[in-house]
């Protein structure tokens, strides 16, 4: 155990790093930010003097080491748009971020796990067809048209939810939902796959030679040994859901990191942007390695040895 997750600490600074050297090429291969901070009139001098300041005007090696300097001690600087450390307003909003990927994630499974073993247990059957149109619809419909759907329908026309986030428990409903129709789908689709591949097994049929009800077969024989695989593509769509949380909070007005970060994309706020990812980035490692350790309580005989590191 020891050694495992000594190994995820390294792959997780290895991430970092190699995150924030991606992000920080990026970002100095944009153009002049002064040309977003100063009005387009100013002076050529007063451009020179911004510029050296925030040091702009030294090499870009130089600039790299100082940043990777600031990076082991989580410094960013300040935001050039807002004056204030960066990693602070990160910090500030990844609250509402986390709880909104989270409410998004919950829906997703507490809706797509019933309906995809549904699926699977009468397959070929109407509920079945409902799941498939359910899962398709889903997956194609874009996640911005979907929550501007729903703002026009739930929040102006029925008036059931307000149209912006932030308003606690019915304020999340809408973005959380609209977030987490893709994940749905997804979910669904595998679950209905893995349990329909489960059920096929041998012991499944010994199980109901037994006599053993059809409730106990599918839920604590089937869906155990399905759990598996469901618990790895639960764990990365999460990862996805913090990810397409920038659109979502950007349609619902959501006060989160995703909005924050496209900001400063617009302003071209370094800072920000860096801030932004790397914290995104050791969130990702942070539910990887989680959903690695869950492996080991849904099946003790997986050696998280042979997972992480790669030994017998």
């Amino acid at each position: 155990m020891r050694r495992y997750l000594a190994s995820r600490l390294l792959q997780a600074i290895l991430v970092a790093w190699g995150v924030s050297t991606v992000v920080f090429g990026l970002l100095h291969l944009s153009g002049d930010p002064t040309r977003l901070m100063l009005p387009e009139d100013a002076s050529v001098e007063a451009r020179a003097q911004l510029r050296h300041s925030m040091g702009f005007d030294q090499p870009l090696w130089l600039q790299y080491l100082q940043f990777m300097g600031r990076l082991v001690r989580l410094d960013f600087q300040h935001s050039y748009r807002q004056n204030l450390p960066a990693m602070d307003l990160v910090v500030e909003r990844l609250p509402a971020t986390y709880s909104l990927a989270g409410a998004a994630l919950v829906v997703a499974v507490v809706l797509a796990v019933p309906l995809g073993i549904l699926a699977a247990v009468h397959r070929d059957k109407w509920i079945d067809g409902v799941a498939s149109v359910v899962a398709l619809i889903g997956q194609t419909v874009p996640t911005y048209w979907l929550g501007i759907l729903a703002i026009m329908l739930f929040a102006v026309k029925l008036r059931w939810f307000p149209s912006s986030g932030g308003n606690g428990l019915r304020g999340l409903v809408l973005p959380a939902t609209t977030l987490a129709a893709f994940s749905m789908a997804r979910i669904a689709r595998i679950a209905r796959a893995e349990m329909l591949e489960v059920l096929r097994q041998d012991y499944i049929r010994t199980a109901r030679s037994k006599g053993l009800r059809e409730s106990v077969v599918v839920y604590k024989h089937a869906l155990r040994n399905a759990s598996l695989t469901l618990v790895t593509v639960i764990g990365l769509e999460l990862g996805v859901l913090l990810g397409g949380a920038i659109v979502t909070e950007t349609v619902f007005a959501w006060p989160g990191v995703g909005r924050l970060a496209i900001n400063g994309i617009y302003g071209r706020d370094y800072p920000v942007i860096q801030a932004t990812v790397f914290m995104m980035a050791i969130t990702f490692v942070v539910l990887n390695t989680t959903t690695d350790l869950l492996y080991a309580v849904l099946d003790p005989k997986i050696s998280l040895y042979k997972r992480g590191d790669g030994g017998a």
